[in-house]
């Protein structure tokens, strides 16, 4: 069971996660925790202030002993904590740099001071509760002190100090961090506690992972776009990953891959709403339980680059080297689409570009367009559903929202395309509308075949955008910058009755 830093924000929400890990006391949970919420922020900012002279612990302090009076518990049971802080940033303030390794050290008193309010906590409420720091129950990693690496060797440690814990005992563990070999402490990175539960999972085999937060699970969508989005009632790991690197609010994949690599479940629940049964996330789905589209991802603030040459006309490597490009500028590339002579590329718009300008100039002709978003469509029923293209573009169209990129993934669960970010939220509450209104409608109804013959989805193959046009009566080719379709690229797609994969990358 790991509980993030908003179930653990107040003394409130604590009494809350006690009585959560005593429903489940039958079931022996090690339980797994984030610092209060905000107090990893306080913690780099009290860094920034040392490097700058200034040592002080005192709001930290206060954010703390707020809760401990509240939970009615001794306010002397940080004092250790607070004063080897105290130690960690005199230290900072000294060298006049936060370190990777100092920084490390500094924020790792977050975790360590929830994990003891909350075991003290439990232990007055009546459950046998002990904090222990993960890096004494075997938790082993690189020094990479900022995103470090778990250890093979971790796997096997964990069991063994796990194991000469009580029975009847529950630990409380701090989630985040760890140390290296040479007893250095080290953090791993986004989503850090989510990775602890995992790991401890998989090295004690168990049988499910709980992530407990502040919402009933993944939704369809953004609900702050959408206010009716759905909660999913299970999500394979591919749909979960593509769903996070589109920009969903997902667990990070790297998070939970040791738990799901053992085929234990990750189950995402919400601490204040507890009749949820929230979702659960799972290696492979059952596919004949499958919905059209699982969830719809956007990611705005995207600058889309196409470099066009005809040097790209039946070469070899030249891909090659636009991709050796943006390695070397460490820009990440999202949303890839490619014809014969040219290529557009969406990136984050965070990123500077002069240097990557520089290089794919001598390449060919570069046009840089700002102010977009991506949309995305995830979901395994995809690849067995035809019309699903058709429905996309044809729900924009109408809307007047012109699409300018598309791209379908190799692992055929996703279509993302590329709109004016002034348009993305109109985009996806238009499509959340048409799939999920239409969802159960879709999955039971046969569709028309190329040739005129009903195929139910089970039989059908992939989506041929010529038969959705003429079923929507959308134009059999794609006008110039038609809203809707995509200059150039969907003209084609729209011809050949099929999207084209292998003209769709993405690398990561």
């Amino acid at each position: 069971m790991k509980f993030g830093g908003t179930s653990v924000g107040t003394a409130d929400s604590i009494k809350e996660v006690v009585g959560i890990i005593r429903d489940y006391k039958d079931k022996k949970p090690l339980v797994v925790v984030s610092a209060l919420s905000k107090v990893t922020d306080m913690l780099i900012e009290a860094a920034k202030m040392a490097v700058n002279g200034e040592v002080s612990v005192d709001d930290i302090r206060e954010r703390h002993l707020d809760v401990i009076k509240h939970l009615e518990l001794d306010a002397a049971i940080l004092e250790p904590e607070l004063k080897e802080l105290g130690h960690a940033l005199t230290g900072v303030s000294y060298v006049k740099k936060l370190m990777p390794e100092l920084y490390a050290v500094v924020v790792s008193f977050g975790e360590r001071m929830s994990s003891k309010i909350i075991a003290a906590y439990a232990r007055s409420a009546g459950l046998n509760a002990a904090a222990y720091n993960a890096f004494d129950l075997g938790l082993k990693t690189d020094s990479n002190y900022e995103e470090a690496e778990v250890l093979p060797e971790s796997y096997s440690l964990i069991p063994v100090s796990v194991g000469n814990i009580g029975q009847d005992e529950v630990p409380i563990v701090t989630g985040f961090i760890a140390k290296d070999s040479s007893g250095s402490i080290t953090t791993l990175g986004r989503g850090g506690s989510d990775y602890t539960a995992s790991i401890f999972a998989a090295a004690l085999n168990a049988e499910e992972v709980q992530i407990w937060t502040d919402v009933d699970g993944i939704l369809s969508a953004d609900p702050k776009i959408v206010p009716s989005a759905k909660t999913i009632k299970e999500i394979s790991f591919s749909e979960a990953a593509e769903l996070a690197f589109f920009g969903a609010r997902v667990l990070h994949p790297k998070t939970v891959t040791p738990a799901l690599n053992k085929n234990i479940p990750v189950r995402i629940l919400n601490t204040f709403n507890r009749s949820s049964s929230g979702t659960v996330i799972v290696k492979v789905k059952n596919e004949n339980d499958s919905e059209l589209i699982t969830a719809i991802a956007c990611k705005r603030s995207i600058s889309a680059i196409n470099i066009s040459s005809p040097k790209m006309l039946l070469a070899y490597g030249f891909m090659k080297k636009i991709f050796d490009a943006f390695a070397r500028n460490k820009i990440s590339v999202d949303v890839v689409s490619t014809s014969e002579v040219s290529v557009s590329i969406t990136v984050d718009a965070k990123y500077g570009l002069t240097g990557l300008l520089k290089e794919l100039n001598a390449l060919g002709a570069v046009n840089v367009a700002y102010d977009k978003a991506s949309v995305s469509l995830v979901g395994s029923g995809l690849k067995n559903t035809p019309g699903i293209a058709g429905i996309i573009f044809g729900t924009l169209g109408e809307a007047g929202i012109n699409v300018e990129m598309i791209s379908m993934g190799a692992s055929e669960i996703n279509i993302s395309f590329i709109v004016e970010e002034k348009n993305v939220e109109k985009a996806v509450k238009l499509l959340h509308k048409a799939f999920f209104d239409m969802s159960e409608t879709l999955k039971h109804k046969p569709f028309a075949s190329a040739g005129g013959k009903q195929a139910s989805v089970s039989e059908s193959q992939k989506p041929s955008v010529s038969d959705d046009a003429r079923k929507l009566k959308l134009p059999t080719h794609a006008q110039e910058h038609a809203p809707g379709f995509s200059p150039g690229v969907l003209d084609k797609t729209i011809k050949t009755g099929k999207l084209s994969q292998n003209k769709s990358w993405r690398m990561i």
